[in-house]
Parts: structure tokens; C-alpha cells; sequence
């Protein structure tokens, strides 16, 4: 059911109008004046006046949940943001260890290469 507030100008807004609206029937558009069913098209919405009070709690708790939902998606957008860097960073890691080997090899190779001459020189 979807709750749809209304302001209404009037009495320095003391009470406000909350217009409540139901699904259709199986006769077209129905509303909960209407009673449902066939026939029930073009009859008015059941209005309650409620307090200025109850309006205000609503408007604060629909407030609430707006903030609390922008702060879970920036909460989630800074966690997504940090697993990014931080698998960038093991990439880097695991780069930087593979051109160490790679490096460490070629200056085994490069030893070894020296000492085969050394022997060759000395033979």
C-alpha cells in the first residue's frame, strides 16, 4: 500500500491528509473507498486527517532512512574503493617480486658465465 502525504493550505497547518490508495480490482482502477470490484471506477480515495504530530514523526523517519541509506552506500563505495587499491597493490607486489627473480637469475647467469671463463682462462 502506498502512503502519499498531501499538504493542504489551511489552518496554519494544524492537520494534514494522508490519502491512502489500494491496488485495483478486478473491475479497473479501484480504491480503497470504492470497496473493490466492478463499478467501483471514479469513486474518491478514503481520506483520514491525521495529526501535524504523526506527519512530522513520518517525515523524520523517512529523513532517518535516507541518511542511514546514504551512509551505507558511501560506506560501501569507500570498501569497494579500498579492496581496488589494495588488489592494485598486490598486483604491484607480485610484479615487483617476479622482476626481482627475474633479476636474480640473470645475475646468477651472469656468475656463472664469469666463472666458466675464469676456468676457460685458467685451463
Amino acid at each position: 500500500m502506498e502512503i502519499r502525504f498531501e499538504d493542504l493550505i489551511g489552518n496554519a497547518g494544524m492537520e494534514k491528509r494522508v490519502i491512502r490508495e489500494c491496488q485495483a480490482g478486478q473491475g479497473g482502477v479501484t480504491t480503497c473507498g470504492g470497496g473493490g470490484g466492478r463499478g467501483s471506477e471514479g469513486k474518491e480515495p478514503m481520506q483520514e486527517t491525521v495529526s501535524q504530530e504523526t506527519v512530522f514523526e513520518a517525515h523524520l523517519k523517512i529523513r532517518t532512512m535516507k541518511q542511514e541509506v546514504e551512509e551505507n552506500e558511501e560506506k560501501n563505495y569507500e570498501e569497494e574503493e579500498e579492496k581496488a587499491e589494495k588488489e592494485e597493490d598486490e598486483e604491484k607486489e607480485k610484479e615487483e617480486k617476479e622482476e626481482e627473480e627475474e633479476q636474480e637469475e640473470k645475475e646468477e647467469e651472469m656468475e656463472e658465465e664469469k666463472e666458466e671463463e675464469e676456468k676457460v682462462k685458467d685451463n
